[in-house]
């Protein structure tokens, strides 16, 4: 198996992730082209880990496209018919999500209904320039908390049900039989624990524009920037395709004014969350960033300790996560204040010592004596899992700090 080394981190990838990292871009130059025809010619590439790769991180449609515009000849046709046939696949599902979409948008306005779409077809067109590009399952709509039961009573009478699995704090799922998508409906922008940012702001400040030939609410830059790294954050970064979408958006708003996304970052408690997308970005795909940016990121140790973990982590088994994740998946090192930090620390402690059934079952205390469940929860999980206590406790107090 061959080995390449990647960039300043010293991460060693497969030459068939290297070549997906290659293709993870909407555009590529000569210099690319030329790398990525070289790869391929003097290395035993295994495309079936290619492929699965690009399905892990939904990349298909982007490894598809490029290598049958530079070097379809030096891919197996099997590989490539089957790139092409995702590919087209893609295509006509983005058509559908897109009518969909402009349809919900329709409703809810018709209704006096403020909505943003979040990701989806909205996001693939304004960053990739062709909505075939990047893959979407579902639609995402951001509205005001306030109107929640209104959208909730629109949808009701246009045949959605309620997908419990999808109701959170945040946000809630609806489903069709008519349809084969799901469909979020968005009052805040992520998990409660990871950001408070409410969506009464952002939709003040989304901007009209253009979209397949109608007036839509986008989100003001910004405010894209911030969703799209608290999106990858939420997920650990998992998949590659959210690192992409950071990366294109550098390259869309290359003269964004810095300061005041900076400002933004401070003032809304996500600067460790946008310096790791940013930086991702940047190490990964090469994406530009202003030199005051990459010095900031440089004097930030824990940013580059993060994207280490993370990028180690990017192409292994999603359940093989290194990064420091508190029971409400949230990574605590990616929150700026030593007190949030702190309190989602101890919401894990509680947690852990919230009895369960097995507890229950061990022994039987009368209802009066119900709260020595805890202590008695405690001295098991001790006498259990001792070591790994020790070791849990001692990280999450060192990732505090």
């Amino acid at each position: 198996m061959h080995w390449i080394s990647v960039n300043k981190d010293s991460l060693d990838l497969q030459v068939e992730h290297r070549l997906l990292l290659w293709c993870a871009r909407t555009h590529m130059d000569t210099g690319h082209a030329a790398r990525v025809c070289h790869l391929i010619e003097h290395t035993a590439i295994d495309w079936k880990e290619t492929v699965r790769c690009a399905e892990q991180h939904r990349l298909r449609p982007l490894l598809f496209w490029h290598l049958n515009q530079i070097c379809p000849a030096l891919v197996p046709p099997s590989i490539l018919e089957q790139l092409q046939s995702s590919f087209q696949s893609y295509s006509w599902r983005s058509l559908l999500l897109t009518e969909e979409c402009l349809w919900i948008l329709r409703l809810f306005e018709q209704h006096g209904i403020a909505a943003v779409p979040l990701k989806g077809p909205v996001l693939a067109h304004t960053l990739y320039g062709n909505p075939a590009l990047r893959v979407f399952e579902d639609l995402d709509i951001l509205i005001h908390e306030r109107h929640r039961l209104q959208a909730t009573a629109v949808l009701y009478d246009t045949g959605f049900t309620p997908w419990e699995e999808g109701k959170t704090d945040y946000h809630a799922g609806f489903t069709s039989p008519d349809r084969n998508w799901l469909l979020e409906l968005h009052w805040a922008l992520t998990i409660p624990e990871l950001s408070s940012l409410p969506a009464t702001d952002m939709l003040r400040r989304a901007q009209m524009s253009m979209f397949a030939g109608i007036s839509i609410r986008q989100l003001d830059p910004i405010d894209l920037l911030i969703f799209l790294c608290l999106h990858g954050a939420k997920h650990h970064w998992c998949q590659l395709r959210w690192i992409v979408d950071i990366a294109e958006y550098l390259r869309i708003y290359a003269g964004i004014d810095w300061e005041c996304v900076m400002s933004a970052a401070t003032s809304t408690g996500h600067e460790r969350v946008i310096l790791l997308g940013l930086h991702l970005a940047h190490q990964l795909l090469e994406a530009p960033l202003p030199d005051n940016i990459v010095q900031k990121i440089a004097a930030t140790p824990i940013i580059r300790e993060m994207a280490q973990h993370i990028q180690a982590d990017l192409f292994q088994d999603a359940s093989s996560l290194r990064v420091r994740v508190a029971p409400n998946g949230v990574n605590i090192q990616s929150l700026d204040s030593t007190t949030a930090r702190m309190r989602l620390v101890l919401q894990q402690l509680i947690k852990d010592l919230q009895p369960k059934r097995v507890d229950y079952q061990l022994i039987r205390l009368p209802e009066p004596l119900g709260f020595l469940y805890y202590p008695l929860r405690l001295l098991r999980l001790m006498l259990v899992y001792r070591t790994l206590m020790l070791k849990r406790v001692v990280r999450n107090i060192r990732s505090i700090w």
